[in-house]
């Protein structure tokens, strides 16, 4: 009895050890997945039969069905039971019309679209499952979307492209049956799509792109009526799907205006599918925007500049719906000829948010030099702080640069050209969020560089250049090397600046008030001058040393430097040369002496580029007892240099260097 019931423990565990052992093999294969890793799946019903289907999901440990699904229509998102399962379709009466023989399997935290269409020859309504995979994650930019075509149209026989824009836009892609394409980033907002069969436009649609938004565009429909269809990929609902509306064609329009930023008139402005948009164009004048039509032709446009009665510039060009545009005319580079170049800057029909700008420079200065646009520190709208913004680097001469989106708020501009280059010009504007601004860079007749912005939705008349601004720089030089908080009243404000480090940025002309670590100074703004700020002493007992002079940029290929003594307890300051050789004549090497705490010594010139080493000591110091012996620094001609001796006897000292503008 003992050994019969031994028998019987034992096949019990090896019954439960087999039945937890198919239930172990069962759940690997369709294990549910947890909320974080959901599948979402649905149906796009897009047979030509006119009947409904539903879409079931069977994992075998449970169920899920959509409703069902009219044509030309999607479910709602269902969530899949497991990460496997049969895919079966059933029609109204419940009969299975499609019945995948082996499982699918579904990867985690995807969007499953599955495409239900019929035969090419009409016969099986329910003829081909195709399945649309999208994942998530990363999600597009934001005031971006990814947009990819899917072609649904049951004829192998017909191949559909898509353009952006009009029929003469730019290409999207081409699909035959069954065909998907894969997903390009778009701007999100607003899109104008032309559907072409070979290079026949059949439709001009109209839809709507959410910003961090997956979206197929699909087309539908018979050849005789092909539809197009918009399916939200990550929308929950059956408005996921939208057919899409063609654009009229009393609609299909754009706005244009004119620029011309020579001082010289052009003849007239022509497209060569619309004609004559603009006649005896005045100098330095911007226009009222006009309206055109748009998608007048399949084959690609021209847009061409008259002056002197002859053709001066053409540039292709597709005339978008909903577009606005701005024809800048200009001299031609390198002392060229003038008001012969044009170039086009286009507003798309995107939404730029309200926090934000978007920035192109246009180089019509017309002294064959390259420039550099960037922004000084400054705050945006919000009160955020930036620094280091580029809007365009080596720009050509009469070159266009690429759109870049800032945050709206102040725009201290810097502009730098020249060889070596240089600050060329400053000025200080503020831009609106929501809007596109064109920095134009043109030549007054003695050369100078002239600043001007221009919004996109700017008052028509003469254009004037920015005044100009003025250069302002802070540097923390505190003994104690500890951090500088800095504010300019009603500007820009900054905390924790560390040791050697500055803040440079453009004030409008004027009076200022500075704050450093609550120690106020009142500035003085002149355009023609630049002010360097060198904060001494400690963080706690804090001294300013204002610096306000021209600039020290050279005119020659030569460096100039100059020394500031912001070491508190050293009264007077010597700055010479080490040349190893000679350290018996300290005089001969000296480029700064006596120089008192708190002031700057006159900028000497170096014509050789080389490495030195730069000593520092006192007057009355021999050449072997220095305060700072061992200073190897070199300077580049053509730039200027401020030397900042700062520190204490107790705590060491130092030195560091910054360009002057």
């Amino acid at each position: 009895m003992e050994r019969c019931s031994r028998v019987v423990r034992l096949l019990s565990f090896v019954v439960l050890v087999a039945l937890g052992g198919c239930e172990k093999e069962s759940w690997d294969l369709v294990s549910p997945p947890p909320s974080a890793d959901s599948i979402m799946v649905r149906l796009v019903n897009f047979t030509t039969g006119g009947a409904s289907y539903a879409l079931e999901l069977d994992a075998i440990v449970a169920r899920n069905q959509t409703q069902q699904v009219p044509p030309s229509s999607a479910s709602a998102l269902i969530p899949s039971p497991a990460d496997s399962a049969y895919v079966r379709v059933r029609d109204a009466n419940g009969t299975v019309v499609r019945d995948q023989s082996v499982r699918t399997r579904f990867t985690k935290r995807t969007y499953e679209t599955f495409v239900l269409l019929s035969s090419p020859r009409g016969q099986p309504d329910a003829d081909t499952l195709v399945r649309l995979v999208t994942n998530p994650q990363p999600l597009p930019a934001l005031g971006r979307a990814q947009l990819r075509l899917f072609n649904a149209l049951p004829d192998t026989a017909l191949t559909f492209e898509v353009r952006l824009g009009c029929p003469s836009g730019a290409y999207f892609d081409r699909q035959s049956f069954r065909g998907l394409g894969s997903p390009h980033d778009l701007p999100a907002g607003e899109i104008v799509l032309s559907i072409l069969r070979g290079i026949e436009p059949i439709a001009i649609v109209r839809g709507n792109l959410q910003s961090q938004s997956f979206a197929t565009l699909i087309i539908a429909g018979t050849a005789a009526t092909p539809r197009i269809f918009l399916l939200n990929e990550l929308n929950p609902t059956p408005a996921a799907l939208e057919e899409l509306p063609t654009v009229p064609v009393a609609e299909r329009t754009a706005e244009l205006r004119w620029m011309n930023v020579s001082r010289y008139q052009f003849d007239s402005i022509r497209i060569a599918s619309v004609g004559v948009v603009a006649a005896r164009g005045q100098g330095r004048w911007l226009s009222d925007y006009q309206r055109i039509p748009a998608c007048g032709d399949v084959l690609s446009d021209t847009i061409q500049l008259y002056s002197n009665g002859v053709l001066q510039d053409a540039q292709p060009i597709s005339i978008e719906v909903g577009y606005r545009y701005t024809v800048i005319i200009a001299d031609a580079p390198n002392f060229g000829a003038p008001a012969s170049r044009l170039a086009v800057i286009s507003r798309d029909r995107s939404t730029i948010p309200g926090d934000s700008t978007e920035w192109r420079v246009l180089n019509a200065a017309g002294r064959g030099q390259s420039l550099t646009a960037l922004l000084g520190a400054r705050l945006d709208g919000r009160g955020g702080y930036h620094n280091g913004e580029y809007l365009a680097s080596a720009l050509s001469d009469g070159a266009l640069s690429q759109p870049v989106r800032l945050a709206a708020g102040d725009v201290p501009l810097i502009l730098r050209s020249g060889l070596p280059e240089r600050i060329a010009a400053v000025a200080y504007d503020t831009a609106r969020g929501g809007h596109q601004y064109t920095l134009a860079v043109l030549s007054t007749e003695s050369g100078d560089a002239e600043l001007y912005t221009i919004a996109d939705d700017e008052a028509s008349g003469v254009i004037a250049p920015l005044a100009p601004g003025v250069y302002v720089q802070v540097v923390n030089a505190f003994a104690d090397r500890t951090l500088m908080n800095c504010q300019f009243s009603g500007g820009v404000s900054r905390s924790g600046i560390s040791p050697t480090n500055l803040l440079a940025t453009v004030l409008p002309a004027g009076t200022a008030r500075l704050i450093v670590n609550g120690i106020e100074q009142a500035l003085v703004l002149d355009p023609s001058r630049v002010v360097s700020v060198i904060a001494a002493g400690t963080a706690q007992m804090p001294r300013l040393i204002v610096l306000d002079s021209v600039s020290l940029q050279p005119t020659t290929f030569v460096a100039r430097v100059r020394c500031v003594n912001a070491a508190p307890d050293v009264p007077l300051l010597r700055m010479a040369r080490d040349q190893l050789a000679s350290l018996d004549q300290w005089d001969s090497n000296i480029f700064a002496d006596r120089l008192a705490y708190g002031f700057a010594s006159r900028p000497v010139e170096l014509g050789q580029l080389q490495r030195i080493n730069l000593v520092f000591g006192t007057p009355d110091s021999p050449p072997h007892e220095l305060l700072r012996p061992d200073g190897s620094v070199s300077f580049a001609l053509g730039k200027a240099y401020t030397v900042v001796f700062f520190g204490t006897h107790a705590g060491g000292y130092n030195f560091f260097i910054f360009q002057e503008p």
